[in-house]
């Protein structure tokens, strides 16, 4: 039947045709028989186009179902066997997991434990504490008080107790943060805090009550302002006064002596105890040689005393009643009109002078000028001292 079909006039193009021409054979070519050679041939140029056009690759195939493309080492987004709970694992996390019972008194919790032989069954059971106390645990014991939230964590029938895990806190009491202030101003100032401004007007009142200088008055002139004066004493407190001659200010007891330059402030403590404290006057040290200076100096130097003159200046013979005052590098000098003479010198400095009798063997460091008078002249001259020889052949 086969070969009847191969050699019939139908042209075989599909492999729905051959599957029916095979069917309805059910029998297998002779050696000897017949056969089409021209439908033969395009019958096995057909079947292998069509197997040609089967897919061999994954790859081939439309994925309309889904299937992981990754590659075998690019499992982002997937979980590894290995990150994935067995069973076991999952069973153990199902008993570990907390369930909230509800709300309980101490004892009756208690009563429960003791009450039930597997105590597996009662791991992860959550009450909040109704009434506080203390709870047994297999060991040791848990104490909790109202409101504490409490979970029963069981290991094994020898290690099982009472976690106490939070505290429920009363917020009522507490302000939102959105309540908290973030400015000062916004808050009341019930500590009397002062601001800057208050801060430096305080500073500034206080240093106007310690000084405040208001001018140049005589001794007289002030006395009679303090005793016309009608408003508070206390408001003349830190004030300072130049006072431009000498005399007596009167405070509320006893006097304070002054004299012109002085400056003066008023001390304030009650209206029955303040006087005029004197304080440091200007003195001008510009005409003034300094000890260790080096400055030069001009012009002769003058004494304040009366009636004497420079000896460098004497015309006249002075009388024998008056005696040495003072000297300077070039002069001696002295009061009225006495000139002394070589060996009379001695004596006459003797009237008000100190002096030496024995060669100095180093230079004055005392600030003063020392009188030498030796018989004749020493083998040296020392700074400081005003060297005077009484011998004849000096």
């Amino acid at each position: 039947q086969f070969v009847e079909n191969i050699n019939s006039e139908d042209t075989i193009t599909t492999l729905g045709q051959l599957a029916f021409y095979v069917s309805e054979s059910n029998a297998s070519v002779e050696a000897d028989e017949n056969i089409n050679i021209a439908q033969w041939n395009y019958l096995i140029a057909l079947i292998s186009d069509t197997l040609d056009s089967i897919p061999t690759k994954t790859s081939d195939l439309t994925n309309d179902s889904g299937f992981i493309t990754n590659e075998a080492d690019d499992l982002t987004n997937y979980y590894k066997k290995t990150e994935t709970y067995d069973q076991d694992e999952i069973d153990a996390l199902i008993n570990t997991r907390m369930i909230f019972k509800g709300y309980d008194v101490v004892g009756a919790l208690n009563s429960l434990v003791s009450g039930t032989t597997d105590k597996s069954t009662l791991n992860g059971w959550t009450y909040k504490i109704a009434s506080g106390g203390t709870l047994n645990n297999y060991e040791t014991t848990t104490t909790a008080v109202e409101n504490d939230v409490v979970v029963f964590k069981y290991t094994s029938a020898t290690n099982w107790l009472w976690i106490k895990i939070s505290n429920v806190v009363d917020l009522t009491s507490y302000a939102l943060k959105s309540e908290i202030p973030t400015d000062n101003s916004e808050l009341t100032n019930g500590a009397g805090y002062q601001t800057s401004s208050q801060v430096q007007t305080k500073i500034n009142n206080a240093l106007t009550n310690v000084y405040t200088f208001i001018g140049s008055i005589s001794v007289a002139d002030l006395n009679e302002f303090i005793v016309q004066r009608t408003d508070p004493i206390s408001e003349l407190k830190g004030q300072v006064y130049n006072i431009t001659d000498s005399g007596n200010l009167n405070n509320y007891s006893g006097t304070t002596s002054v004299i012109a330059g002085d400056n003066v402030a008023f001390v304030y403590i009650s209206d029955t105890n303040w006087h005029w404290d004197k304080l440091a006057g200007t003195i001008d040290t510009s005409n003034f040689v300094t000890l260790n200076g080096t400055q030069e100096i001009t012009g002769k130097k003058t004494f304040d005393y009366a009636g004497g003159i420079y000896l460098s200046e004497k015309t006249t013979t002075p009388s024998a009643t008056d005696g040495l005052q003072a000297q300077d590098d070039n002069h001696l000098y002295w009061k009225g009109q006495r000139m002394a003479l070589e060996t009379d010198i001695a004596s006459e400095i003797s009237n008000g002078v100190p002096y030496l009798t024995t060669a100095p063997t180093g230079n004055n460091t005392s600030g003063k000028l020392k009188f030498v008078v030796l018989s004749s002249e020493p083998a040296t001259y020392y700074d400081g001292y005003y060297y005077i020889i009484t011998g004849s052949n000096s």
